[in-house]
């Protein structure tokens, strides 16, 4: 026996059967597969970055890339990525700032007053999903310039007196030096008087030495002195100068004269020297 369909029914299963086949058409077709690689960072500026030993500021441009790939196969077309930076090193801040073009980088190194050279480094990463591209910019500060200016010596009293019987003495002196930093001065430190110029007068056979203490800068000016000779008083000083030959402190010894003496007055004589320790 044979069945006749109607008509709306058979057209409504022939319309079907052409969808069910353009659907499997278009499903056997893969989109094809968006992937990226060849990640790169460019930097503006030669590693490492050098910086002044007073501090300054610097501004470096970053951009970073990635190259599309279809289906595994590269397209030599690239799309920016984004990249972030961080620093190490105590001396170094990095201030960052996104930009259609990639990444601006404010470097403030700040004035470095030690001896030694001071390093940092900035990390520029691209994170993108499982890949991570990574590149470091060294930061070099140079070493602060340590200078010493003008000495200053200071002594605990600028005079002694003495009878016409003479006698040792003693007075203690500290020793100074101003201390510049990249030229700028940081006040006055307790320094060696190795290389200080000296002069005394040396009446009635004055003799001197001095002594060193176990602390930086600190001495002992010892002074020895025979009975007067004359019935006329006696003064000798003891001067340390600076490279130009100018007094930087002075130390007076008076001898009184001696009332048995006779009327003779002494030739003065001089001493002079470098302090060498």
């Amino acid at each position: 026996m044979e069945l006749t369909l109607p008509g709306s029914l058979s057209r409504t299963l022939f319309l079907g059967a052409i969808c069910s086949c353009l659907l499997f058409t278009s499903c056997s077709e893969d989109d094809p597969v968006k992937s990226y690689s060849n990640y790169r960072i460019t930097v503006d500026a030669v590693s490492p970055v050098s910086f002044t030993a007073l501090g300054e500021i610097k501004t470096i441009a970053v951009s970073a890339s990635k190259e599309i790939y279809w289906d595994g196969k590269p397209s030599g077309k690239k799309e920016p990525a984004k990249v972030t930076a961080s620093v190490e090193g105590e001396r170094f801040i990095v201030e960052s700032l996104q930009t259609e073009a990639g990444l601006q980088l404010k470097i403030t190194a700040r004035e470095n007053k030690t001896e030694q050279m001071q390093r940092g480094k900035v990390i520029l990463a691209i994170e993108d999903d499982s890949v991570t591209e990574i590149q470091t910019l060294e930061l070099n500060q140079d070493a602060a310039t340590m200078e010493y200016g003008a000495y200053k010596i200071t002594f605990e009293h600028e005079q002694a007196s003495l009878d016409y019987n003479g006698g040792a003495g003693r007075v203690a002196f500290t020793c100074q030096r101003e201390k510049m930093i990249n030229g700028k001065s940081k006040g006055f430190e307790n320094h060696s008087l190795d290389g200080i110029s000296y002069k005394a007068t040396q009446n009635n056979d004055v003799t001197y030495s001095i002594e060193k203490a176990a602390e930086v800068g600190m001495y002992m000016l010892e002074y020895n002195l025979p009975e007067a000779l004359t019935i006329h008083a006696v003064y000798n000083t003891f001067c340390f100068l600076d490279t130009k030959g100018e007094k930087i402190a002075s130390f007076g010894i008076l001898l009184a004269g001696n009332p048995n003496g006779d009327d003779s007055y002494f030739v003065s004589t001089e001493i002079s020297g470098i302090y060498q320790e």
